[in-house]
């Protein structure tokens, strides 16, 4: 009597659970819905408002520009860009406004600043118009630009608040120049003034990005949807908050703002690395890895560290830990071990030895792809020179604290795993995944899936007695052998010679850009081509199921998304904050400081919230604060790509890479929790972090190079 009421008792406890997990997934549900739908009203009601204007100035007359008279935006916007390719109007090679010669020849501009001038217009009796002056902005230029490459210095955006007694008044803008001494009365070059104006709320819009990215981080960091799905519904939101305020972009100013080089380049590494991944060569350089180990884990940790860390900087981290998971997985089950640590090693080493090159982790690879710190000379090589001597030592000291770290794993002994044990593993395996598919609110289902783990439970006791009787049986490395090897030695052959094309290549782009125009993007593009060419792949579809469609729509999204808070003022309020604190120290000061601010708050950011964003959001606040302070660009540049990759080691979603670990490593029965990877991993990103800040006050403090 007493066994069926503890068990009535305990149904009804379960009933409860499932009862309050469902109201809780309902309500995630609904919330998340009710913000989308209000980010649907906010894009219906507002359609795409937005002037852009590329005109050439006279020295005697202003340029006027007349504006909608609406009582309801009372902000004007605009934003300027430093004239850009203004040699191509002129064919002569002595015209006044050129100098030097060929394709490095700069164009001097004939103009020192502009004057843009709002004023309000009332007519009278006889349509006689009267001015009043409301406010005006200057914007100063640098005096000359090279033809060969789009200006460095960020758009320039100023606001104009139009007071209460013009409101519905007819607004105009008065654009004149401040020319140098010419002979010429027109000027023309390329000066393009985009021209918005908003509602009332202009004012609310940096709390409205706010909270768009407070909601979107909540949804990724409590995994409540994919986080592909939230970047998606981030980048809507953001546009949704944008058609709000007046500002409602349209589908070309979109895609301006995904960077399509980025995409390129990850996804020609991922064909190319898919078609090698085929002939197993990753599976065969992993059982060389546990022959050189001789049966010792740790020895066989290192070299796999070792092995990531190269083929990090080589290709990129997260196509790397893709690949190299199921092989790890696979090599611990074979040899019964847990392959946790060895994952965690692996992944922690990645995501440092990614640093090293402009192609082994994302944040870097967005980076030395932005237009302007190109332009500025910061590419492969520049990367490869500065930051791969720390990333070496970073790596060595990383492999220290792993030692420390899983002291008692390290001692384990490997056995051969036995067919029988195997037989168990993949019964186990089965039987929980059946068990997990079933519906528990179902009363039937339920009582199935409970006899499913009766079963699972006495299975796992035959496994554990099945381990004590093979304790001892050392490993025999036969079959493996036979299993893991080189399957198709030709293509193999051709994937390596275009691995090491493409790779050399990218060495050598910085170098050959003024003769052969290949950037890093089209080197990867060509070389995937050039595989599945030779390769003669008759299936491209089994290719392209290897490529992670959702990390470069991920990566798109996000694109779209931090563009748009970008416009909402967020970037400028974090870049004024770092900027107005730099400020407040002497000049000789303020490049350490500088330094040692981006690399602590880079990494601890990228620790917080997946470090793409991040870098996506402080790249114009770096160039930012280079042009406003006068600081080269150069080393904040590395500040920034170092932080953003050492911080991925704070946290599970702190990067790209540790979410394709974790995710494999769970569909395989070996769940990574959030806090089991932060204990191991924060004490790496806080040693790797310093000895990041100390290495870069020491090169371009100390030793002042690359300034």
């Amino acid at each position: 009597m007493e066994t069926r009421e503890a068990l009535i008792t305990e149904t009804s406890a379960e009933y409860k659970k499932r009862i309050i997990k469902l109201c809780l997934r309902i309500l995630k549900t609904s919330i998340i819905f009710a913000v989308l739908m209000v980010g649907v009203i906010w894009f219906a009601m507002y359609d795409e408002v937005h002037h852009s204007y590329s005109f050439a100035l006279s020295k005697t007359t202003p340029l006027t520009l007349y504006l909608d008279n609406t009582k309801s935006k009372s902000y004007i916007e605009v934003t300027a860009t430093e004239p850009v390719d203004a040699r191509k109007y002129f064919s002569d090679p002595h015209h006044p406004l050129q100098s030097g010669g060929g394709s490095s020849m700069q164009m001097h501009i004939p103009i020192n600043s502009i004057l843009v001038e709002l004023q309000a217009v009332r007519y009278g009796e006889y349509d006689e118009p009267t001015y009043y002056f409301v406010n005006n902005h200057t914007l100063s230029f640098r005096g000359e630009l090279s033809q060969t490459s789009n200006s460095t210095k960020p758009p320039t955006t100023f606001v104009f608040k139009t007071p209460d007694e013009h409101l519905g008044d007819t607004l105009r803008l008065l654009v004149s120049g401040v020319f140098h001494d010419t002979p010429d009365d027109n000027i023309p070059f390329a000066l393009n003034l985009d021209i918005t104006q908003h509602s009332n709320v202009y004012g609310n819009r940096l709390i409205v990005a706010l909270l768009v990215l407070i909601f979107v981080y909540a949804l990724i960091v409590f995994e409540l949807v994919d986080r592909t799905v939230a970047t998606i519904i981030g980048a809507f939101l953001s546009i949704s908050a944008m058609a709000l305020m007046g500002l409602r972009p349209t589908v070309y100013e979109m895609v301006d703002w995904v960077e399509f080089h980025t995409l390129i380049l990850l996804f020609g590494m991922m064909c190319i690395v898919a078609i090698l991944s085929s002939t197993g060569f990753f599976e065969y350089i992993a059982l060389k890895a546990y022959k050189l180990s001789r049966g010792s884990i740790w020895v066989l940790v290192v070299i796999l560290c070792l092995f990531v860390a190269v083929t990090s900087g080589m290709l990129d981290n997260v196509t790397a830990m893709l690949l190299l998971t199921p092989v790890i997985i696979r090599l611990s089950k074979v040899v019964n071990i847990s392959p946790v640590p060895i994952l965690l090693s692996t992944v922690l080493v990645s995501n440092i030895g990614g640093c090293a090159t402009a192609v082994g982790d994302p944040p870097v690879t967005i980076i030395v792809n932005t237009p302007e710190i190109k332009a500025a000379g910061i590419g492969f090589n520049e990367i490869l020179f500065f930051m791969a001597p720390g990333t070496f030592l970073m790596v060595i000291a990383s492999l220290f604290v792993l030692r420390f770290q899983f002291r008692s794993f390290w001692n384990t002994k490997p056995t051969e795993m036995s067919p029988e044990t195997a037989r168990l593993v993949q019964e186990v395996k089965i039987w929980l995944q059946s068990a997990y598919r079933l519906n528990e609110l179902l009363p039937d289902e339920k009582e199935v899936k409970d006899k499913l783990m009766i079963h699972v439970q006495q299975v796992e006791r035959e496994l554990n007695e099945a381990h004590e009787r093979n304790a001892n049986q050392k490993v025999d490395l036969t079959d493996l052998e036979a299993e893991y090897k080189i399957r198709d030695k030709p293509l193999f052959i051709i994937c390596a010679l275009v691995l090491i094309v493409v790779i050399t290549m990218f060495f050598l782009e910085t170098f050959i850009h003024q003769w052969v125009h290949f950037s890093l993007d089209s080197v990867a593009l060509i070389g995937a081509l050039c595989v599945i060419v030779l390769a003669d792949t008759k299936h491209f579809d089994h290719i392209l199921e290897k490529v992670e469609w959702s990390s470069l729509l991920f990566f798109a999204s996000l694109f779209i998304m931090m563009g748009s808070l970008s416009r909402l003022g967020l970037i400028d309020f974090v870049g004024d904050l770092i900027v107005s604190a730099i400020q407040k120290v002497p000049q000789e000061g303020r490049l350490p400081l500088a330094i040692t601010i981006i690399v602590w708050l880079s990494s601890i950011i990228s620790a917080i919230i997946d470090s793409i964003p991040y870098t996506t959001a402080m790249i114009p606040v770096v160039l930012s604060m280079s042009s406003q302070l006068g600081l080269p660009l150069k080393p904040l540049v590395f500040a920034l790509a170092y932080g953003t990759g050492l911080g991925g080691n704070g946290s599970i979603i702190g990067s790209t890479a540790n979410l394709v670990v974790s995710g494999l490593s769970e569909k395989n029965g070996y769940p990574i929790s959030f806090a089991s990877f932060s204990y191991y991993g924060i004490p790496i990103m806080l040693l790797t972090t310093a000895m990041a800040n100390v290495y870069l006050l020491f090169v371009h403090c100390v030793f002042k190079l690359g300034l």
